[in-house]
């Protein structure tokens, strides 16, 4: 768009070397200059690495040692692996390759770094490793592919303009489609996740103002089960964007332990006599079936999940003050007591 400004302007008398086509100039072309900052970012988001790392591999592929080098200097020797000084900028596969390479060694170190030494010598080493194959291997491949792929194209519009003219819009508005509809789906799977948050804390925030001694508040409390119940297996069946297809397993579990707490509570309290072990049994399956959701809200958020969560179910649990626990906040409430009996882990 501020090209197409430009030669509005230049069409109109303003010489191309005024001080005014110089700033657009600087405007205009910025964007394709950084464009590996751009698609750095992007792609350490599309394999699940900190932005930060794609930016600072674009800096590498940008750094002035290989964009410009000394006069006469045409590579680099690290070891074993030559390096060419090739300008990068304006490219985007020497980036996408790059980031590709990193977060394979990253996950990799990281998974088996010890968690508190994580944030220093994770990104770190894998840096040391990568650097050199991503300088001497990806981005020279990545910078071919992309100088055949012009090649190609200049000689499909040099040799049969029409067929490359229909071939290369072809290919644009494909890209559009495709990107248009990732789009839809991910509009749609976050106002889908909003919705059910919403819901759950609704349903959360009701559930910790009621009086279970009241009939009228058990009869609340199972339908706000009931409902709880529909929600989750109703979301558990969503079809996620692809980079969100981990949160499926875990919902899917969740929604079992729901199904399992609605059905106890109904059997606890709509039985001749109250049945405190079904009661006990129900509470363990709802807060099981909770934890299964905040580590699905750990997926989606992409944050690391808490060795804190773990869960176990308990056949029998015998405390007779199962909703004060359920009620009040204590944290010790989320564990039974150590002699009662286990049934799944």
């Amino acid at each position: 768009m501020i090209k197409g400004i430009i030669s509005l302007i230049t069409a109109f008398g303003v010489s191309d070397k005024s001080d005014i086509i110089t700033v657009l100039n600087a405007v205009g072309d910025a964007p394709f200059y950084f464009m590996p900052f751009i698609i750095g970012y992007a792609a350490a988001k599309r394999f699940k690495i900190k932005e930060i790392f794609g930016i600072m591999i674009a800096g590498i592929l940008m750094y002035s040692t290989f964009l410009s080098p000394a006069e006469g200097i045409t590579g680099y020797q690290f070891g074993p692996i030559s390096i060419p000084a090739y300008n990068y900028k304006g490219s985007i596969f020497p980036v996408i390759l790059s980031v590709w390479i990193f977060s394979i060694v990253f996950h990799f170190i990281d998974k088996h770094m010890p968690k508190n030494l994580r944030i220093v010598f994770s990104g770190a080493f894998s840096f040391l490793i990568t650097a050199p194959l991503f300088l001497g291997f990806a981005a020279p491949l990545g910078n071919w592919a992309a100088i055949g792929m012009t090649s190609t194209f200049s000689w499909l519009f040099a040799n049969t303009g029409p067929l490359a003219g229909a071939l290369f819009c072809a290919l644009c508005l494909s890209g559009c489609q495709k990107s248009n509809e990732d789009e839809v789906a991910l509009a749609s799977f976050s106002s889908s996740v909003e919705d059910f948050t919403n819901y759950m804390k609704d349903a959360e925030e009701k559930i910790n103002t009621l009086d279970v001694s009241q009939k009228e508040s058990v009869d609340e409390l199972l339908s706000i089960l009931d409902g709880m119940n529909d929600k989750i297996a109703a979301f558990s069946k969503i079809a996620p964007p692809t980079q969100y297809t981990g949160i499926l397993e875990p919902l899917e579990t969740a929604s079992d332990h729901m199904s399992s707490a609605a059905s106890y509570f109904h059997s606890a309290y709509e039985s001749e006599v109250y049945n405190e072990n079904d009661a006990s049994v129900a509470y363990q399956h709802y807060q099981i079936s909770m934890k299964w959701i905040r580590i699905a809200g750990y997926i989606i958020a992409g944050d690391e999940i808490p060795e804190s969560e773990h869960v176990t179910v308990y056949e029998e649990v015998n405390d007779n003050h199962i909703f004060n626990k359920w009620l009040s906040e204590d944290e010790d409430s989320e564990s039974a007591p150590e002699d009662t009996p286990e049934a799944v882990e």
